[in-house]
């Protein structure tokens, strides 16, 4: 029944709202700092970042809303099948997230190269006809996104230091990004079903350019 699901999000929901009210301090804005001071000069080093995390948004969440279309469409999955994948994702997803995220925290450049990655499975499942090596590379793809949103978080932590203003900024963008997506992806697939995950491969690349400059230039500063 679909409203068990609206159901059980919504006792999800109030139960994380719940939780952290309960369980989260209020956060303590900081004097400002010299990085800020170096980012309000040189503020065209911070949208570059905002537009990578705007792109990334919008090549993720256009893949996801495809995705449950393919599935559907396309290989006439049922609701189990999506959900049970879904499942094997997000656990896969969470070992990821909890038991690497620590070691791969010291790679330099680490956000980059998921990005680069993610790129890369998107257009090894453009390339795939076997559906068993497209799942493959749709479960690798997936345990790389739930990295990138807290490397987004920490970067924008460190160049933004402590204005609350710049984490507003960071949250919008994500959720312009969560709002467009998919609807694109809603728009272009009756044109060609494979159309939004190419689009959605162009913003992850376009997405690591932008942050192969930042990076060159934030160093070199």
């Amino acid at each position: 029944s679909l409203n068990i699901n609206f159901n059980i999000q919504l006792v999800g929901c109030l139960l994380c709202a719940f939780l952290s009210v309960m369980m989260l301090k209020n956060t303590c804005l900081k004097k400002e700092t010299n990085s800020m001071r170096f980012y309000q000069k040189r503020s065209k080093l911070f949208y570059v970042l905002i537009l990578s995390i705007f792109f990334t948004s919008l090549g993720y969440f256009m893949h996801d809303q495809w995705l449950n279309y393919y599935f559907k469409n396309a290989l006439y999955f049922t609701p189990f099948s999506i959900g049970y994948y879904r499942l094997a994702i997000g656990v896969v997803s969470l070992f990821m997230n909890v038991m690497l995220i620590f070691y791969l925290m010291k790679i330099e450049r680490l956000l980059l190269y998921v990005e680069m990655l993610c790129a890369l499975f998107l257009f090894l499942c453009c390339l795939f006809q076997s559906l068993v090596l497209f799942l493959i590379m749709t479960l690798l793809y997936n345990m790389l996104t739930v990295i990138f949103l807290p490397l987004q978080q920490r970067l924008m932590t460190q160049v933004t230091s402590t204005h609350q203003s710049n984490a507003s900024i960071f949250n919008a963008t994500r959720s312009i990004g969560m709002c467009v997506g998919p609807l694109i992806a809603g728009i272009v697939y009756p044109i060609a079903s494979n159309l939004p995950l190419m689009i959605a491969l162009f913003s992850f690349l376009l997405a690591s350019m932008l942050l192969f400059y930042f990076f060159k230039n934030h160093n070199s500063q």
